[in-house]
C-alpha cells in the first residue's frame, strides 16, 4: 500500500485515521477492533497499531480490554 520512499506510518497517524474511520461510522460504538483488521485496513505494524489505540484510549475514544483487545 505505501511505497518504500515514504516511509513507515507513525502512531500518531494511524490513531488519526482509526478516528476518521470512527467520525464517518465505518468504525462504530461497541464495535470490537481487530489488530490484524487495522494492520491490513491502515497498512502499519502491530506495534505502531497497539501505540495508536493506547493514544486514542487515553482520549477516551477507544476502551482497552486486557487480552481481548480494543472496543469502540
Amino acid at each position: 500500500m505505501k511505497d518504500e520512499g515514504q516511509g513507515r506510518l507513525s502512531a500518531l497517524e494511524v490513531a488519526r485515521q482509526i478516528d476518521d474511520l470512527i467520525a464517518r461510522g465505518r468504525l462504530v460504538p461497541g464495535q470490537r477492533l481487530v489488530e490484524a483488521d487495522l494492520m491490513a485496513d491502515l497498512g502499519a505494524n502491530r506495534t505502531v497499531v497497539r501505540e495508536a489505540l493506547r493514544f486514542l484510549a487515553g482520549d477516551g475514544v477507544v476502551e482497552l480490554i486486557p487480552n481481548r483487545g480494543g472496543r469502540i
